[in-house]
């Protein structure tokens, strides 16, 4: 059963305080998901990433914006990614 809508998730940004919150549609929030080098932030909230050099926005929606982590920062997030998926499957 699809749960219609748009839901609320936490802003993904480079500021570790935040919580601002974004409003996806499940789909949308499982397609980010497929890449592990993307985030969703709200808007704005992508300059700290892409001013460090660490991301660059390849998408804007309504209400959100997705950042790519690129170089080191994406490495980790990849890293990192890989980490917690083998934590879920097994």
């Amino acid at each position: 059963m699809a749960i219609p809508g748009r839901l609320p998730f936490i802003c993904e940004c480079a500021d570790r305080t935040c919580m601002e919150i974004v409003r996806l549609s499940l789909d949308e929030y499982e397609e980010v998901r497929t890449h592990p080098r993307r985030f969703v932030t709200a808007p704005g909230h992508q300059a700290l990433s892409v001013e460090a050099g660490a991301g660059v926005v390849v998408g804007s929606h309504d209400g959100f914006v997705l950042v790519e982590k690129v170089d080191v920062a994406g490495e980790i997030a990849a890293e990192r990614y890989d980490e917690l998926r083998g934590r879920v499957d097994g």
